[in-house]
């Protein structure tokens, strides 16, 4: 008869050796890491964003309203000139003083791309890096902070703004969101008047980005209130009156030279705009975008879909304070962020059903996105970590970080890779049985962004040259357009005129058309958009 398990000597000499093991190592994982570690892990963090949009960032391309953008700051007389000037019916004075820096920085039209995409590329680790701190001061702990760090911008959601310059301002304006709460938290802590200032000036530059930055002011206001002290709760009005008097003095300046028939497409103002819309549609983004994008996935909902799921994630929130309490300042904070965030934007664009909508603004989630990550990491803190005592981070922390970092690569890199695949001509006929699989379409997509890349920047080169060529023969803007119109280039979309991006005064010596004609013609010309060339893949042998 065999002896009892417990009394196997085998299994019980096995135990023994790897007791002593199992203790070390359980030991070693509970121990605190040093700064080191740290450091290495926000390294890794930060770059992970690089790595999902690279393919984008390397062949940067001007396009869109990057050419409105770039002509609007091509000085500095001419960026104080539209300074208050809105750009569909956006007032973002700060944001073209940004692009007039980096414009002159490049030195000529040329450059401008390369640029462009440096300013693009450092966006999006500022804002993680600043929005880490935020989490990480508030709750005590540096893992959630790094945590929030890697997922504020490592995801699809932020594929438009972390590679495309334009779009990239909603990134600049939520860094002046997290860096209002930044300046709040630290006066909560140490007092002083002159951070109260800072948070101030934060919540002026963040609406100065982009409408939506304004957004800083409320949420500001909330996160004082939460605190629940007198003090706070007079403070409060700081951040809220900053964001209201430059909301006045941005509209008040420039609110007559919105041009209605461009935004609401021809339509009354007051029509075009639907509070009930707006609602409908705020459901629809923070169950689509905030909830399922997040996990890499493209997601189509009803409204009733999008209510019921919302309205689910509301219901376990309450469900938490089951026990009492009360919401902490970045649950307060986040939700400010994410309902006016959206609810303005979508209620601004009420004149459009969300079948409409979905997908085209995408730049638009990029705010609620980082309230999202507050609300969560706020909400965690107070359910997980109700003393929010300050925790070191721990051998096991740092190893669940980051693999959470290097896991929401992973999870977004497909979505990503797909969207980066739709940034070039479709496939054509011949083209398509010799990419027929993902991983091939991208390698395409790669040579053939690079191509067109090279293409946009030759034409830049010939502005450059004309802008020369003008600028010895005393010929002006004025002068270009009545001898050639509209001067395109290419991907400048409709709206826009290349004339508008030269560093050239309006008016000029010169006037007569002909000479212009006669010295600018060649830089004017467009070459075809090259095609991808096929005789560049190999052919597998059969």
């Amino acid at each position: 008869m065999p002896e009892p398990e417990s009394k196997n000597p085998a299994r019980s000499g096995a135990g023994e050796i790897l007791r002593p093991w199992m203790t070390t190592v359980s030991t070693t994982l509970r121990r605190s890491t040093g700064r080191g570690v740290v450091l290495a892990l926000t390294v890794l963090i930060l770059a992970a964003p690089g790595w999902l949009f690279a393919d984008s960032l390397e062949s940067y391309r001007i396009q869109g309203d990057d050419f409105s953008f770039v002509g609007a700051s091509r000085d500095f007389a001419r960026a104080l000139e539209n300074l208050f000037v809105p750009h569909n019916a956006h007032i973002v004075p700060v944001w073209r003083l940004l692009t007039w820096a980096l414009v002159a920085s490049a030195g000529s039209l040329a450059n401008v791309p390369r640029v462009l995409s440096w300013a693009t590329w450092a966006i999006t680790p500022m804002v993680m890096l600043a929005t880490g701190l935020l989490v990480a001061r508030e709750t005590g702990r540096t893992s959630v902070g790094l945590a929030a760090m890697a997922v504020s911008g490592t995801t699809s959601v932020l594929k438009a703004p972390a590679t495309w310059y334009s779009a990239g301002q909603t990134l600049w304006a939520g860094l002046g969101v997290i860096l209002t709460l930044l300046a709040l938290q630290s006066w909560r802590k140490n007092g002083g008047a002159w951070r109260l200032i800072l948070a101030a000036l934060a919540a002026v530059f963040a609406g100065g980005f982009w409408t939506i930055g304004h957004v800083a002011g409320p949420a500001g206001a909330a996160y004082l209130l939460a605190d629940g002290t007198r003090r706070s709760r007079r403070a409060a009005l700081v951040p809220l009156l900053a964001s209201l008097i430059a909301v006045g003095v941005s509209f008040g300046i420039g609110a007559r030279k919105i041009e209605v028939e461009i935004r609401f497409e021809g339509g009354d103002k007051d029509k075009a705009m639907s509070l009930r819309r707006g609602a409908s549609h705020t459901l629809q983004s923070i169950s689509e975008t905030l909830a399922i994008g997040n996990l890499g996935i493209a997601a189509e909902t009803t409204p009733l879909q999008a209510s019921i799921l919302t309205f689910a994630v509301l219901g376990l929130w309450g469900w938490t304070f089951r026990n009492g309490g009360r919401p902490t300042p970045l649950e307060c904070a986040g939700g400010v962020i994410v309902t006016i965030g959206y609810l303005v934007s979508w209620t601004f664009r009420g004149y459009y059903a969300w079948e409409n909508l979905r997908g085209v603004v995408p730049w638009y989630d990029t705010i609620p996105h980082l309230g999202a990550v507050l609300f969560v990491a706020g909400w965690w803190s107070r359910v997980w970590n109700a003393s929010r005592s300050p925790r070191p981070l721990t051998w096991a922390g740092a190893i669940g970080v980051a693999a959470f970092a290097l896991s929401l690569v992973a999870i977004h890199q497909p979505r990503v890779t797909l969207l980066f695949i739709k940034e070039v001509p479709k496939l054509t006929e011949k083209e398509a049985p010799l990419f027929p699989v993902v991983w091939l379409q991208r390698l395409r997509a790669v040579a053939y962004s690079e191509i067109l890349s090279r293409y946009h920047r030759e034409h830049l080169y010939r502005l450059d040259r004309a802008e020369a060529e003008s600028k010895r023969l005393g010929i002006g803007r004025d002068l270009i357009h009545r001898a050639f119109g509209r001067v395109y280039t290419p991907g400048l979309p409709a709206p826009y005129d290349a004339v508008e991006m030269l560093d050239l005064p309006r008016g000029g010596t010169a006037t007569d058309p002909q000479l212009a004609r006669a010295a600018l013609s060649e830089f004017f010309l467009v070459k075809p958009q090259p095609d991808f060339p096929l005789e560049s893949v190999p052919r597998l042998p059969r």
